[in-house]
């Protein structure tokens, strides 16, 4: 299933003319049962750290993916949002 869900955010937002970074980064988010830092999606995706924080940013402004808080955590967690 994350795998399917990846695939087919990668390939949407491609048609619209986003990096593919940014289509992992939001399916795997969509589909993820918990909050994932930035550090755990350039660990599962195997993406760089400019393209997660660009990923990321540019998501955000889209209001697409939101910051929630961590207990214990100092890091920024993210979630989809699904509204």
């Amino acid at each position: 299933l994350e795998i399917e869900a990846i695939e087919m955010f990668i390939n949407f937002l491609k048609l619209i003319g986003l990096p593919k970074s940014v289509g992992e980064i939001y399916g795997l988010l969509f589909v993820s049962a918990r909050p994932l830092s930035m550090e755990e999606l350039m660990s599962r995706l195997q993406i760089s750290l400019g393209a997660a924080s660009q990923g990321l940013k540019l998501l955000r402004s889209f209001g697409a993916v939101k910051v929630v808080y961590a207990p214990g955590d100092r890091r920024d967690h993210f979630v989809a949002d699904l509204e």
